[in-house]
């Protein structure tokens, strides 16, 4: 796999984000270094302290993307969540799984990197 790397807000890139395609299974035997860096990160993503501005990263991610729908949830998600309401938000049908899906899906490290807030709380 050809690896380009783009100025992210991240200091290391090791997908490639150009031409970016949708994934919900590998094939190990011709991506395994790349499934083991994802691994690695999404893992460190889950140890990492838990800080507001992780949340008010993610608040503001969702409001670029959804400009002018979802605002009402994303406000409530804002104001009300509590880490025990995780499964019921990622279930329900908004933002939150529109987005971490996708994310996950095209391995966008820098959106999932922005979500952490939720990923944590989550796994």
């Amino acid at each position: 796999m050809k690896i380009i790397c783009k100025q992210l807000t991240l200091p290391i890139c090791i997908f490639d984000i150009v031409g970016i395609e949708e994934k919900s299974s590998k094939d190990l035997s011709t991506e395994q270094s790349t499934f083991v860096w994802f691994e690695l990160l999404t893992d460190l993503l889950f140890r990492m302290k838990q800080t507001e501005k992780s949340k008010l990263d993610m608040i503001e991610q969702c409001r670029l993307v959804y400009k002018d729908n979802e605002k009402e949830k994303i406000t409530k998600f804002q104001t009300t969540y509590k880490s025990v309401d995780a499964i019921r938000w990622y279930t329900d049908d908004s933002f939150l799984y529109k987005l971490l899906n996708k994310a996950f899906r095209t391995e966008t490290f820098d959106i999932i990197f922005k979500f952490r807030f939720f990923y944590q709380r989550f796994t």
